[in-house]
């Protein structure tokens, strides 16, 4: 009993949980344009995870959409994202969630998790074409357009921004990346985008910048080169250009694939916990010499097939 007693407990807290437990909730952190509304979905030909939202909730996720600032600044983005998961009725008390951070929004939620006890609300953090090493086009934005700094000033008076423009510069990266150290409990993951160097399949806003970052920084989805947008265990390049990561639904379904628990889980691991909890229950009786034969088959194997599928690593 001594020896199978601690693996036992580890086991039948395991096969109860994969009941009836939720799916983990998700939170879709956007990029700087989102609250521009209407105006960006005009600009953009396209809304912010227009679709992704449903996508998710068909297959059984809790997902939110929150808004933050514009413009603002990282860290006040950041503040706001905190505020909308806190008040998120959907979770479960103590409950920590998924974020899918576009672009700057991957920044926000580093900021959160490092420097506002993030890591008590975040889970696993997935980013998907964040510039974590700075962009280039915003170095270029905020240092070479014309009257750009006298612009910033007159918004400001305003009550408009433009500090997140400077919060996406590379010199502003190593400061940002100092201040925000991965905390040892939570995941963190990427996903690039590329599409190769035929500018036409580019979305045509995207194309005079294609060229330069490719210049800069190499590779790039248009906007953020591939060797900026890597951060924690890298999940691949995807033939999508910077734009198109907000709504392509095969971009979200590789989330799914990596952190959602799959359909056949239950039928991976249910069965084998199924013995081991069998085996546990009947290790008192007459029959424990031969509960403890199953259970020492059982566990191994549930162990191996459980730890390789996709909701062990959630």
């Amino acid at each position: 009993p001594g020896r199978l007693g601690e693996r036992g407990a580890r086991w039948r807290r395991a096969f109860v949980a994969m009941g009836p437990e939720r799916k983990p909730a998700i939170v879709l952190a956007h990029g700087l344009v989102h609250p521009l509304g209407a105006a960006t979905d005009v600009l953009l030909k396209r809304a912010y995870f227009r679709g992704v939202p449903e996508f998710l909730r068909r297959r059984g996720f809790r997902v939110l959409a929150p808004r933050v600032s514009n413009m603002g600044h990282v860290s006040e983005r950041a503040e706001q994202l905190r505020t909308r998961i806190t008040a998120w009725d959907e979770l479960e008390p103590g409950e920590r969630v998924v974020v899918v951070g576009h672009s700057m929004g991957g920044l926000d939620a580093r900021w959160l998790i490092s420097n506002l006890n993030g890591d008590e609300l975040i889970e696993t953090l997935v980013t998907i074409g964040t510039p974590h090493m700075g962009c280039c086009v915003a170095d270029y934005v905020v240092d070479e357009v014309p009257l750009m700094s006298d612009v910033s000033l007159r918004l400001e008076r305003i009550g408009l921004s433009l500090k997140a423009l400077e919060c996406l510069t590379r010199r502003h990266a190593k400061h940002f990346n100092e201040a925000c150290p991965d905390s040892a409990d939570v995941r963190y993951f990427s996903i690039s985008g590329q599409k190769g160097e035929n500018l036409s399949d580019y979305s045509p806003l995207l194309r005079p910048t294609l060229r330069y970052v490719a210049k800069q920084e190499g590779p790039n989805d248009g906007m953020v080169s591939v060797k900026s947008s890597i951060w924690g265990e890298h999940l691949g390049v995807m033939p999508f250009d910077h734009l198109e990561q907000i709504e392509s639904l095969p971009v979200y379904d590789q989330v799914l694939k990596r952190f959602g628990r799959r359909d056949d889980d239950a039928t991976v691991c249910g069965p084998l916990l199924a013995a081991a909890e069998s085996a546990l229950n009947d290790s008192g009786s007459s029959q424990s010499a031969g509960a403890t034969a199953t259970l020492a088959t059982a566990l191994p194997n549930a162990e191996q097939s459980c730890a390789s599928s996709s909701f062990s690593r959630m």
